[in-house]
């Protein structure tokens, strides 16, 4: 039987990891800690202001994705999208 969490040995002798080990297996519950303590940070107590909302946006991804990349995921391309919007009763889909 083949342990599937130890390295691989291909035919030109070099070895693969199949999976990532412990420590670098994405945590979700730590993401969305970081997310929500980004979004609290920045967005507590602040009303939505249209100049400045994409700047806000970016400044909130970069700070999320900086967060997260210090969590050592290297085997994980981080990817963040923030979208402001201003509430007028209507639903988001």
């Amino acid at each position: 039987m083949v342990d599937s969490t130890a390295a691989a040995t291909t035919a030109a002798g070099g070895s693969y990891s199949i999976r990532p080990n412990q420590k670098q297996k994405f945590r979700s519950s730590a993401v969305s800690a970081i997310i929500k303590k980004s979004l609290a940070d920045y967005l507590t107590g602040t009303t939505y202001q249209p100049d400045t909302a994409p700047q806000t946006s970016r400044d909130i991804a970069d700070d999320i994705k900086t967060k997260v990349k210090a969590l050592d995921l290297s085997r994980y391309k981080i990817v963040v999208q923030v979208v402001i919007g201003e509430m007028r009763g209507e639903g988001v889909r």
